[in-house]
């Protein structure tokens, strides 16, 4: 998954560079976090209205300083739980914003509506079954499809104006990695 430890490490060392520079300047982690918030609603403001193709980049600048916010917190020795559960609060809010945007858009399409909620509820699921799941493991990635992956297929369903068969995947997957975490953690327990 993109979100692995391999993942990270790829984009750490992409990243190091601007992280050394943020770094110099003193600027903080949260203050990073909050800009990539800002990003994800300003994305979600845009796909309300039907320009896909301005949400997608603002969805792709808004995960940058997501990234980032992590990686300078490592780099500066920095890291604490109050920043990782801010860091993670906040990727709700803007994933909130996203999908509702994302959803208004289509509020006239009975269909598509739903596989929006289906979605919305995929993702918060999907989040709170790792968050749960890790009160008995010490790391829940078991599934098909986290936040990184979601936030890349809605990417390029921007792109390429493909919103509909997005919206299809991550209803499907998002939810289907739900279960495939609920019966990995059954397993786990017995």
């Amino acid at each position: 998954m993109l979100g692995s430890s391999r993942g990270r490490r790829y984009s750490a060392t992409l990243l190091r560079p601007i992280v050394v520079l943020l770094n110099k300047f003193k600027v903080s982690c949260d203050a990073l976090t909050l800009i990539g918030l800002v990003g994800a609603i300003l994305a979600g403001f845009f796909f309300a209205k039907g320009s896909f193709l301005a949400g997608g980049v603002l969805i792709l600048v808004s995960g940058i300083f997501d990234l980032m916010d992590g990686e300078l917190a490592r780099f500066s020795l920095k890291e604490t739980r109050f920043g990782a559960f801010l860091d993670s609060t906040l990727d709700r809010c803007g994933d909130s914003a996203i999908f509702c945007g994302i959803i208004y858009y289509f509020r006239f399409s009975e269909l598509y509506l739903i596989l929006g909620l289906a979605t919305l509820v995929g993702a918060f699921l999907t989040s709170y079954t790792r968050a749960r799941a890790e009160s008995f493991v010490d790391k829940c990635s078991a599934g098909l499809i986290e936040r990184p992956e979601r936030l890349l297929l809605i990417i390029t369903g921007s792109f390429f104006q493909k919103m509909e068969w997005v919206l299809w995947l991550l209803a499907i997957l998002g939810n289907l990695t739900v279960i495939q975490r609920i019966v990995y953690i059954k397993k786990i327990i017995k």
